[in-house]
């Protein structure tokens, strides 16, 4: 499709007859992006583009509260889903993301050791001693995920505009679930869950209830050990909904009301609970037993690190009976760039009783 300013005429051809003018009558809204998108559906086309390094910029700056979210939206179709799928998660704005150039993708961390010296007024070193004792490489293998839906030809008929920006918002949220159950649930290689160390030994009576929240947070907390423990602000706490609600009945968690007029609120976050980062999670399921258990995860922010492959790619296929098949894909990755014994260090979680 060709690449015309916004509000000019286009013309979509089907079998060598006009079939839709866009930028008149009930078409004449149409942005970019959404012509991308209907162009796509209408003529059961594949859509993928890398996203511009200024609208990355612009979706960094937004995750990490430097921009008001309504402020600005990026101009590609795959970039507004990208940052619909970014506001919508309870993972992407905790962690760092890379935009990997290739899969495998290898970040190094530390080459060897780093050493802090102290400089003496002559030049002479007068104590050095190792800083960090983790180094090598981290290596993200990346995860294909895909959502597909079936459409009627028939919003055709109805208002574009509107229908395209609920495509766009639906396509985001799916693939946000998706990739929060992938990032979670995955194998023991790539799932948090499985890379968390299991504390629940560590919580006195197994429980969090709202008359032992702070107890039984902080016994998990320090359960973790420094020094990824030491500043609550670098911690996120993700959580079953059912324990959620009993450290909201704790009286202890501070909602975004409660922040302050200076305070940075990042996408996601329903609250804070003595510092630390609260997001619950439908994706944490419940364990099914005598007394069921559910999960809760402390994270060392940079303990855990994120990457996406590419954009998103969406083709288009034709049904019977009228209908058009979409699917859309994205890959994703999750690494930890410290591990030891097996697990993530600075990742801990328990499987909690509620009651």
């Amino acid at each position: 499709m060709s690449t015309y300013p916004f509000g000019s005429t286009r013309s979509y051809y089907a079998g060598g007859t006009p079939r839709i003018h866009i930028g008149s009558g009930k078409y004449a809204a149409l942005s970019p992006a959404d012509e991308q998108l209907l162009d796509a559906i209408l003529h059961c086309k594949s859509y993928s583009e890398e996203i511009s390094l200024s609208d990355l910029k612009m979706i960094e700056a937004k995750a990490a509260g430097e921009l008001p979210e309504t402020q600005w939206e990026p101009e590609s179709l795959g970039a507004q889903i990208i940052d619909k799928i970014r506001q919508q998660s309870k993972v992407r704005n905790y962690h760092q993301i890379f935009n990997a150039p290739k899969d495998p993708f290898e970040l190094p961390v530390v080459a060897n050791d780093f050493t802090a010296s102290l400089i003496g007024s002559e030049g002479e070193t007068v104590a050095s001693q190792p800083v960090s004792d983790n180094y090598g490489k981290v290596v993200f293998n990346h995860r294909k995920l895909m959502i597909t839906a079936e459409a009627t030809t028939e919003f055709e008929e109805e208002n574009i505009p509107e229908i395209m920006a609920f495509l766009k918002n639906q396509l985001a949220v799916n693939l946000m679930r998706a990739e929060e159950k992938m990032l979670f649930l995955d194998d023991a290689t790539h799932g948090l869950l499985a890379n968390a160390a299991d504390k629940t030994a560590a919580v006195p009576g197994g429980s969090l209830t709202p008359a032992n929240a702070a107890q039984t947070v902080m016994s998990l907390l320090s359960a973790m050990g420094a020094p990824y423990n030491l500043d609550p602000a670098n911690i996120v706490m993700y959580l079953h909904p059912e324990l959620y609600w009993n450290l909201v009945q704790a009286g202890e968690v501070k909602t975004q009301d409660m922040y302050g007029p200076s305070a940075t609120i990042i996408s996601g976050e329903l609250g804070k609970f003595y510092g630390m980062s609260v997001a619950p999670l439908t994706t944490l399921d419940a364990v099914d037993g005598t007394t069921p258990t559910y999960p809760i995860i402390l994270a060392n922010r940079a303990s855990v690190l994120l990457s996406q492959r590419r954009n998103v790619t969406i083709r288009v296929f034709p049904l019977e009976g009228d209908k058009n098949k979409i699917e859309a894909t994205v890959r994703t990755a999750i690494a930890y760039p410290h591990k030891s014994g097996g697990f993530a260090d600075g990742v801990v979680k328990a499987l909690l009783k509620k009651a």
